[in-house]
């Protein structure tokens, strides 16, 4: 199937540790997605099972609509590249400003940037892991 065909489906930019991980759960859950990732050696697994990969550029906004960044449901930023967050936020919130944008950030600095780019949810990821082993540091 296009991904351009598709409808109220998820995007994932970025096929980092994280981005598989999405990428897996959706298989699971049977959810419709596209993956969108410019190395081509990263993906090469998918693309050969037949997964839904669009192998370009982010940034390009032909990706995204590649991808079916107009009837997407959630789009959901992935990516090491702050500067690819930032610029697929706000080109994501451009095509579509009903989708959900959920941003994977590592950099707390830019998490109020990317909200006033469009993204609906900015996740930390230090301050995910932070909040994960703060618990276990109090004493026995």
């Amino acid at each position: 199937m296009l991904a351009g065909e598709l409808r109220n489906h998820v995007i994932v930019v970025g096929y980092t540790h994280l981005g598989a991980r999405i990428v897996e759960h959706l298989r699971e859950a049977g959810l419709p997605y596209v993956l969108v990732d410019r190395d081509p050696a990263v993906v090469d697994d998918l693309v050969r099972d037949g997964e839904p990969v669009v192998v370009d550029n982010a940034k390009q906004e032909s990706t995204l609509v590649d991808a079916g960044i107009l009837h997407a449901r959630t789009v959901v930023v992935a990516t090491n590249n702050v500067e690819t967050a930032l610029l697929v936020t706000k080109k994501a919130r451009e095509k579509n400003p009903k989708a959900h944008i959920i941003v994977r950030c590592y950099m707390d600095d830019f998490a109020e940037i990317l909200e006033t780019l469009g993204a609906n949810e900015v996740i930390s990821s230090s301050k995910s892991a932070f909040e994960g082993i703060a618990p276990r540091l109090a004493a026995k």
